[in-house]
């Protein structure tokens, strides 16, 4: 129960991106359901909308040659459209390859021919930084999968800032859900779920035998009930409590997202700690909680939405873990997001997690232990550049400007350029005054008078400098490299006549 008040403070991930839009997208629309599989209760989101141009999604792009995806030498995944359709790409998709294997980080939406666009990515292999045997390392390919975790979605999603700390922070919140996805899983299905070829892969894991043949009476019992004329969304209840709802913009959409719903709603009921079959909510409880200004579930929950999707889910997650939960909150109040807790070094980023674990009186033993399972005192392997929300490219070691930084830099800038103003300012001032100290010089000295007539018979300029005797303000400033220091001797002042 101590972690009742974390809930409260946990809603700065409703306020994300846009109730307004939410209901806007959905218009007018009725829930009908549940159907129900052991733990998971589903219900129908029915409504209509879509046209002509309506996106294929990555996995059907991919398996009809329409798309590929390419690992720089440099950067994150870039996707090639080549195909006259626009591509959805949701968040939370795994890609198979690469040097790692990766989960986008937010939806995207690829236009028609659209070349060398940005995948905003995150890791979900902590472990490999080199090519994997039998792949290319080179190109990515997709699972046809979810993440299937809140956990890891919420951080995904996060409207935290691109500052490195940040990154960091939501990195580690998906490292965690992976460990969470593994570790459950192989104590449900008594026996590990991680492939030999990668143990830290989680798209090699959900590969595995045991998860497909865990998953499949889910399958049956609910895709059929999904493949309605006017379905465009869903709402998930895993162990009688809602957890997730996804709604597109059409039917279609939704019909070519559905499999790889059920399959990722069937992991984590797998997971849940439950597993029965608890009484399920109403369909206008599961109506309440996709409504933008629901106030039973507007405190508790996080919208996420775009043109064509809207993910809605608890922001505290029943199944999470205290160590996760920590992380969340720590996303949620933004509480690295400060100018200078935002250029924390990884291992920095962890103490703050740790530290934070202690206040909120989580046991840091077990916090310890699956820290350490995941991975989050593992030394990253090099990745040059990740996304920020919006899908604008960062470094991972460097952001780039954001209105959080860019402001002190200009202030630094100024102060460099008025330094260097001030400078240059004094030099032109003394250089003036020593020409002007050298020319009253020289127009007073018979010798410069003999130096101007007689230039073209030797070079006149660097006798003159060498032979009139320096002022004092010259040797005081040193203005000129060729003047002596002392008056020069009478056979120079001869050999001028």
């Amino acid at each position: 129960m101590r972690f009742l008040p974390v809930v409260a403070i946990l809603a700065g991930f409703v306020a994300t991106q846009a109730p307004a839009s939410a209901g806007s997208l959905l218009g007018s629309y009725a829930v009908s359901g549940p159907v129900a599989h052991g733990n998971l209760g589903v219900y129908f989101v029915h409504r209509g909308g879509g046209g002509a141009a309506q996106p294929i999604t990555l996995h059907q792009a991919m398996a009809q040659g329409s798309a590929r995806i390419a690992t720089p030498p440099n950067g994150f995944p870039r996707i090639d459209n080549l195909s006259d359709q626009p591509i959805f790409v949701r968040a939370g998709t795994l890609l198979k390859g690469g040097l790692q294997d990766q989960a986008v980080m937010s939806t995207v939406i690829v236009p028609p021919h659209a070349t060398g666009l940005a995948l905003p990515v995150l890791c979900v292999e902590n472990g490999r930084s080199a090519g994997r045997s039998g792949d290319d390392s080179t190109t990515f390919t997709t699972a046809g999968t979810l993440l299937p975790s809140e956990v890891g979605t919420l951080s995904l999603l996060t409207s935290a800032s691109a500052s490195p700390a940040t990154l960091y922070l939501r990195q580690n919140g998906v490292w965690l859900a992976v460990d969470s996805i593994r570790s459950r899983l192989s104590e449900r299905l008594g026996a590990a779920i991680a492939s030999p070829r990668s143990p830290s892969s989680l798209p090699l894991a959900l590969e595995n035998e045991l998860v497909e043949q865990a998953q499949q009476p889910f399958v049956a019992a609910l895709q059929e009930a999904g493949e309605a004329g006017d379905i465009s969304g869903a709402v998930f209840a895993v162990d009688g409590r809602l957890v997730a709802a996804d709604v597109y913009a059409s039917p279609a959409l939704f019909h070519q997202m559905w499999p790889k719903l059920v399959r990722a709603y069937a992991v984590q009921s797998l997971m849940a700690p439950n597993g029965a079959g608890p009484a399920l909510p109403s369909a206008e409880s599961a109506k309440a909680f996709i409504e933008p200004s629901s106030p039973d579930y507007a405190p508790v929950r996080a919208v996420t939405s775009s043109d064509t999707w809207i993910h809605v889910s608890h922001a505290t997650p029943a199944d999470a873990t205290g160590l996760e939960r920590t992380v969340l909150k720590l996303l949620a109040t933004r509480a690295l997001d400060a100018e200078r807790a935002g250029y924390l070094t990884r291992q920095q980023v962890v103490n703050r997690v740790f530290a934070a674990i202690r206040k909120e009186g989580v046991d840091s033993a077990a916090a310890l232990q699956q820290a350490d399972r995941a991975g989050l005192f593992n030394e990253p392997p090099p990745r040059p550049l990740v996304s920020r929300q919006d899908g604008t490219s960062v470094s991972a070691r460097m952001s780039q400007p954001t209105g959080s930084t860019l402001l002190p830099a200009l202030v630094v800038l100024m102060l460099l350029l008025c330094a260097r103003r001030s400078i240059v300012h004094r030099l032109v001032h003394q250089a003036s005054r020593s020409s002007t100290a050298a020319t009253a010089s020289r127009r007073s000295s018979p010798a410069a008078d003999m130096c101007r007539w007689s230039r073209r018979s030797f070079p006149a300029p660097d006798m003159c400098r060498w032979s009139l005797t320096p002022t004092r303000h010259h040797r005081r400033h040193g203005a000129c490299a060729h003047e002596s220091s002392s008056t020069p001797d009478r056979s120079s002042r001869s050999h001028i006549r």
